[in-house]
């Protein structure tokens, strides 16, 4: 269903999408946002580089597939890298009610719709543990989020 963010199978309409795609120091990063309309479930992935985007024109049928440890899946085909992003903040996070949820898998996918407008859909598996991510198991990312909403991508760097 689109324009929704969903958590362990509870679903939300999205109130505000936000997908930022700068180029800083000649590196193409990812700035996405998503809050639903009840402020019950909202997430970012901030500042992943993508290291084979070099054109954000190009981002239809592309892939952001990674692993708890950074590493991409074989079907990631935009070069993602989380390492350099702070994975232990706000700013990388899910969150729900008073609950907060850390990355697992996490998988993304874009298609163009219009010039620079695309449908996301984003998959993740998520814990609720404090450990780092890579310190963990496959059976502690106990909980699933998803969301699928239309945004259109700008080349403004949201931090500066």
């Amino acid at each position: 269903m689109q324009n929704t963010i969903t958590l362990n199978g509870k679903s939300y309409p999205t109130e505000n999408v936000e997908l930022h795609l700068p180029v800083v120091d000649e590196t193409r990063l990812l700035y996405m946002a998503v809050a639903s309309e009840t402020k019950a479930g909202w997430f970012c992935l901030w500042e992943i580089e993508l290291a084979l985007l070099d054109n954000i024109d190009d981002l239809d049928g592309k892939r952001i597939h990674v692993r708890p440890d950074g590493e991409t899946y074989d079907d990631d085909s935009l070069g993602t890298d989380i390492i350099g992003a702070d994975m232990f903040t706000d700013l990388n996070y899910w969150s729900a009610g008073e609950d907060g949820y850390c990355y697992g898998d996490i998988l993304v996918d874009f298609k163009c719709i219009e010039s620079r407008t695309y449908h996301v859909h984003v998959e993740c598996t998520l814990t609720d543990s404090d450990e780092d991510p890579e310190d963990l198991s496959p059976k502690d990312f106990q909980h699933t989020g998803s969301a699928d909403f239309i945004v259109t991508v700008d080349e403004e760097n949201p931090v500066e």
